[in-house]
């Protein structure tokens, strides 16, 4: 891992998902970081047309390992848990369509 470059993942200019760099350090580990984009999903196409490598969430990787022919490699990469939040207007806090989304969704993260 040490002698891979890394395309860094950068969700909130300044803040996101900066755990990740706190926790290579943790392991001795310094990234030489060839490219910042704003997505996990932009990280994945990058490294599919390049030797470059990314830490992405194993449930996208899933997902896009067959499609951008990406190998999975195993190695000293650290677990994050990232927290997330819904949010939504006070406006459309009673509308009953809304309500039913926002339960789906919290039913599908609550898993």
């Amino acid at each position: 891992m040490r002698l891979l470059r890394h395309v860094d993942v950068e969700i909130a200019p300044g803040g996101g998902y900066r755990g990740l760099e706190e926790a290579y350090a943790l392991l001795g580990i310094q990234r030489a970081i060839a490219m910042v984009v704003p997505s996990f999903v932009a990280a994945a196409a990058v490294v599919a047309q390049t030797d470059w490598v990314a830490t992405l969430p194993i449930s996208l990787v899933e997902t896009l390992k067959a499609k951008r022919d990406l190998v999975v490699l195993e190695g000293e990469a650290p677990t994050q848990h990232t927290p997330l939040h819904l949010i939504w207007h006070e406006r459309t806090d009673s509308d009953a369509a809304c309500r039913a989304f926002r339960a789906i969704v919290k039913r599908s993260l609550c898993r």
